[in-house]
């Protein structure tokens, strides 16, 4: 089942990540050795914020941090007819055991933690 009304737009993954203001770096629980890509669907509200978020792909030892994080991503509103409109969008998040690694996604000038 899908998260978002049939009526929202939908943005591509290059779109979503081109809008994008601020990111979170995905964590894992300590002594996790693990590592993915989560394609996480997430509805985005009027205002740029993620208000719902949920896995669709990736191992599922890394699902839960991709959608922590995603929930705290922020982004531009989307524009139409002179107003915002939520919509929705797949991102793909890179999980990582190595922080650093995962933190290659999200510039340091856009990270919230």
């Amino acid at each position: 089942t899908p998260l978002a009304k049939a009526d929202l737009p939908q943005v591509k993954p290059s779109e979503l990540k081109a809008s994008m203001i601020t990111c979170a770096i995905p964590h894992l629980p300590p002594g996790t050795d693990a590592q993915g890509i989560v394609v996480v669907e997430v509805q985005v509200d009027e205002q740029g914020s993620v208000r719902c978020a949920r896995a669709i792909s990736g191992h599922p030892i890394v699902r839960g941090a991709a959608v922590e994080a995603a929930m705290k991503w922020r982004f531009k509103p989307l524009k139409s007819e002179n107003s915002a409109r939520p919509y929705t969008g797949m991102l793909p998040i890179v999980v990582h055991w190595d922080v650093e690694e995962a933190a290659k996604q999200c510039p340091k000038e856009n990270r919230h933690d």
